[in-house]
């Protein structure tokens, strides 16, 4: 259930920083920062990758599993060198913003298939989320009155 927490929080907290980033670098830096808006939105699903990625790699080590953590870090870096040879020089800073998603993506599904396999979770149970969540999603939201009461679910 964890797994599945992180991927609404950090998807969330992405389109989050993406909606108000444009306004952010405006009022402070101003509006001869925007350029860095593209590197920014194009690092944004690698953010979400690197997330998921750390709860995984640390769960495999915390059960023992330590060199699959570091060889996950490893292809990732690896990748990520790779991915900057390739896009950076056509594309400049934007090129570094997507290398950086496209390693940390690879990184993200090598932690998937390796915990799945070493841990024996089945892949839908960690990506999928089932009525319960969005029972406690609706629960939580209405607790903090950002949802009307009628949404709140009772659950024993």
């Amino acid at each position: 259930r964890i797994f599945r927490n992180m991927i609404v929080i950090l998807i969330v907290l992405a389109v989050f920083a993406g909606l108000i980033s444009r306004p952010f670098v405006t009022i402070f830096f101003g509006p001869d920062y925007l350029g860095s808006i593209m590197p920014f939105y194009l690092t944004l699903p690698g953010t979400v990758f690197i997330g998921l990625t750390a709860v995984l790699s640390n769960d495999l080590a915390g059960r023992g599993f330590l060199s699959s953590q570091s060889l996950i870090a490893f292809v990732g870096y690896l990748a990520n060198l790779i991915f900057n040879f390739m896009f950076i020089p056509t594309l400049g800073i934007n090129g570094a913003g997507l290398s950086s998603s496209c390693a940390f993506l690879i990184m993200v599904v090598m932690a998937l298939v390796i915990f799945c396999r070493k841990t024996k979770t089945p892949l839908r149970s960690l990506l999928i989320l089932r009525k319960s969540d969005v029972q406690y999603y609706l629960n939580m939201l209405a607790r903090l009155h950002l949802l009307p009461a009628r949404f709140k679910t009772h659950t024993k």
